[in-house]
Parts: C-alpha cells; sequence; structure tokens
C-alpha cells in the first residue's frame, strides 16, 4: 500500500473529507489529492501533523515500499545517457537524482525522529 493510499484510508476511517483534512492541516484541498494520488510525498513534519490530526502513530504512515526506488529493467551496473542537453543515469534525470536524494533525506530525518519518540516511551 503506498503512502497516499493510507492517508485516504485513514482519513476516511477518521470519517472526514479531503477539505476538511486540509483545513486541519492549514493545507490546499488539492495538496491532499496530491498526497492521496501519490502525486507529491509529504515531508516529515507534515506527515507528523497528519498523524495527530487523524489518531495514528507516524510509523503508520510509513512501508518499505513508500521507501525504495527500484528500476526494475536495470540488471546490473550503471548505463549513462546525453539526451539533449539533459544528463541522464538510467534514463534518470540529474532533477530527479536530485529529488530522490531529498526524499531519502526526508526518511533518514524521519528515521531520527522516531527514534527520538521510542527515547521518550
Amino acid at each position: 500500500m503506498t503512502l497516499g493510499t493510507k492517508i485516504r484510508h485513514f482519513r476516511q476511517d477518521k470519517g472526514i473529507s479531503q477539505l476538511e483534512l486540509a483545513e486541519l492541516l492549514d493545507i490546499a484541498q488539492t495538496t491532499v489529492s496530491n498526497f492521496e494520488s501519490d502525486k507529491t510525498v509529504p515531508d516529515i513534519k507534515m506527515i507528523d501533523k497528519m498523524s495527530k490530526v487523524l489518531d495514528k502513530n507516524i510509523t503508520d504512515f510509513l512501508s518499505s515500499e513508500t521507501n525504495h526506488f527500484i528500476n526494475e529493467g536495470q540488471k546490473g551496473g550503471m548505463t549513462f545517457q546525453n539526451i539533449g542537453k539533459i544528463k541522464t543515469v538510467n534514463g534518470l534525470s540529474e532533477k530527479l537524482i536530485e529529488q530522490y536524494e531529498v526524499r531519502i533525506k526526508e526518511k533518514d530525518d524521519l528515521i531520527k525522529l522516531l527514534k527520538e519518540q521510542l527515547k521518550l516511551k
């Protein structure tokens, strides 16, 4: 189950609309829609805020499915391509790689936050 699917299920279990969740989180309804459709990924602070609003533990939002970037067509090694002026690695643009690096940092921050929460218990 993706993070977006989990957010949708948790919201529906709470019996609130996307608009109501957006208002509780102080964000736009379209942002909630984008989270639920996996078009965008909420940062760790937003996941923490959602966990409180939806009465869930922050770990309920996490799964290995949402934290891995798998290139199923890659059999090993790295391939480099030059498509126009965009340099790519394994068909991924530098911008996409930067976004992955940001997500990995967010995951690391989440792990740190979770470890801190576990110490408090």
